[in-house]
This record gives structure tokens, sequence and C-alpha cells, in this order.
């Protein structure tokens, strides 16, 4: 039995209500060579296709999964410097978000999104944007530029719906969506918290 296989029978002994989420949600099963993955529709997925944008076109209702669609599209023509500053803002927001949802199991759905990401572009594109990063790292005014942008972006102000169906509860629960944040989070903490911790913004 495969791997996958195994861990949906788990999950149904485990959890009896398991094999009727099955009619709530949809569950989708790729094939990677001798390995099956499965997900629920929706998880670590856009929202909507952006092209290459600059951070100054950027809303705050733009998902981690969005922004690094657009990245991608700044990669392939070589618009590394769209490309870095994106990424970093898709970072920001996932470990905010990271933060604010209950599901504990879900919170390494920013990394999976890089891991998935990277496995699109080639070494050579990957050493580019690795070049572009680390040179604005060294630059206190581009990185200062990044940061005020970031800081004019906002808060996100979407529903971190691409995260909550990542985790374990999105397979267990009636409704993972309902009550799916956390009830006393302190939003502008956290946010000024990872602008320093993350971004490495001057306060």
């Amino acid at each position: 039995m495969k791997k996958a296989s195994i861990l949906i029978f788990t999950l149904m002994c485990t959890f009896p209500a398991f094999a009727k989420q099955e009619q709530s949600i949809k569950i989708i099963q790729e094939q990677n060579g001798n390995i099956t993955n499965i997900k629920i529709e929706g998880s670590l997925a856009p929202t909507q296709s952006l092209d290459c944008i600059s951070l100054s076109e950027v809303k705050a209702t733009y998902t981690p999964p969005d922004l690094h669609g657009a990245m991608m599209k700044c990669i392939n023509i070589e618009k590394y410097d769209s490309a870095v500053m994106l990424f970093l803002l898709a970072g920001i927001y996932s470990r905010f978000d990271a933060e604010r949802i209950v599901d504990r199991s879900a919170k390494a759905g920013g990394r999976v999104l890089i891991i998935r990401t990277f496995e699109k572009i080639s070494s050579e594109q990957k050493a580019l944007f690795a070049k572009r990063s680390n040179a604005l790292w060294n630059d206190t005014s581009e990185r200062q530029e990044l940061c005020e942008n970031v800081k004019r972006i906002g808060i996100p102000t979407y529903f971190p719906k691409y995260l909550v169906l990542h985790g374990l509860n999105a397979y267990t629960s009636k409704n993972p969506l309902e009550n799916a944040l956390v009830s006393d989070f302190n939003s502008q903490a956290i946010w000024d918290g990872l602008l320093d911790t993350y971004l490495h913004c001057p306060k």
C-alpha cells in the first residue's frame, strides 16, 4: 500500500468523521513518480493570476501563493529585482499567516510553497535570484526602500484560506474554515515584530 493510501486509511480510522468529510471537501491526488501526494483543494493555492509586478502595484489582498506566481513570471523574464521583492513580501505574509491560524500543523505551509516554487526554475535562475537577493541585503538603501514599500502595503487583509487548508484540521474538521483564526491575535504586534526580525527594518 502506498504511503498516501496509508495516510488516508489512518485518518479515517483515527477520525471516523473523515470518511464523511470527503463529501464536503475535495481531495486531490497527484502522482509524482511512485509517490502519490494527497491534498485538499485550495491548499497553498493562489486566488488570482498576477503578472510580474513591482511592489508599488501590490495590494494587501494578494496572498503568498499569488505573489509566488507573480515572482515566477518575473524570473522567467529576468526581472530579478521585482522577483526578490515579491519573494520577501510573500515571506513576511506567510509568516504572519502562520501566527494567526489556530492549526499549528499548517505553519510549515510557507516553506512548502517556497520549495514548490523553486523546483520549477533552473539552477542558473536560482543562482541569479540568489545573487540579486544577496545584493539587496548588503545595500542599506535598497533594504530601506523595501521596508518602506512593505509598510505602505501593510498587514494582509485576506483570509488565509490557502494555509488553513494545508493543515490536518482540513481533513478532520467538519468546517476547517470556521474558527480557524486565533481569537485574541495581536496583528499589529506580530506585524511589527516580523518587520524587525524577518526584514530587519530600521525602527
